[in-house]
């Protein structure tokens, strides 16, 4: 078997969101959160699950504490891309440049802009009744990241283009955002989406302390996934 062509990671820029938002679209499509839980009608709309991401992934960009990585091939086309969000103590203190000076004013701007847009093109691929689930369960796991683990870098979304998963670019989306959580000296946490679990386990997120479904009445209840795992930090280091 001939080796794979080689995968170059670097920063996304605004230029790459629109195919960051079709990468996306591509790789969470059968997802069960996203796709089944959020988007049931996502067959019938799929350019409205394409703008779904669009809109997350430009708030990303624009935020003063999120890293978008993305995955190049050889042709120079975005395969992979993961956003990671440094959250707790350090997210105001460890970025730097532009984003960082500007933030209230990006904040307040990218909010608008996604708010227009959903009045505009509403997410006729949506649910209504599951669009706020994910807030209203966050007082149920929020407890996961407190304590030693309330410094960290939260992997929020890893997505590889289906026609190039099995050479690497998961992986090495993830290895590039755990170098930067080790230079901050922080952990690493990530909500594993269904099947994906021992894929994180090996990468490094091998302390795992539950799951953002349970509990009687979560919202979430039913949707498959949702391990919260970490890098081994703190206390799990020493044990």
């Amino acid at each position: 078997m001939l080796p794979h062509p080689p995968i170059t990671v670097r920063k996304a820029t605004i230029l790459d969101l629109p195919t960051i938002a079709t990468v996306l679209t591509t790789a969470f499509w059968d997802e069960d959160s996203v796709g089944r839980f959020l988007h049931p009608l996502r067959a019938l709309y799929p350019a409205d699950v394409r703008r779904f991401w669009k809109r997350r992934m430009l708030a990303s960009l624009l935020h003063h504490a999120h890293q978008v990585l993305v995955a190049v091939d050889e042709h120079g086309q975005i395969i992979g891309v993961a956003d990671w969000q440094r959250k707790g103590p350090g997210a105001n203190t460890s970025m730097g440049g532009w984003k960082r000076t500007l933030r209230f004013p990006l904040t307040w701007l990218v909010t608008l802009v996604n708010w227009l847009d959903l009045r505009m093109r509403p997410n006729r691929a949506g649910d209504p009744a599951h669009v706020d689930a994910f807030p209203r369960a966050f007082a149920r796991f929020e407890h996961f990241w407190s304590g030693e683990r309330a410094d960290l870098w939260m992997l929020e979304s890893l997505g590889v283009d289906p026609s190039h998963q099995g050479r690497g670019v998961g992986t090495a989306l993830v290895e590039e955002g755990l170098k930067v959580a080790t230079r901050d000296g922080v952990v690493a946490s990530v909500v594993s989406s269904a099947g994906n679990e021992k894929f994180y386990v090996k990468r490094g997120f091998t302390v795992r302390l539950g799951n953002v479904t349970e509990g009687e009445g979560n919202p979430l209840a039913g949707v498959m996934g949702g391990d919260v795992f970490f890098t081994p930090g703190g206390m799990d280091a020493v044990e």
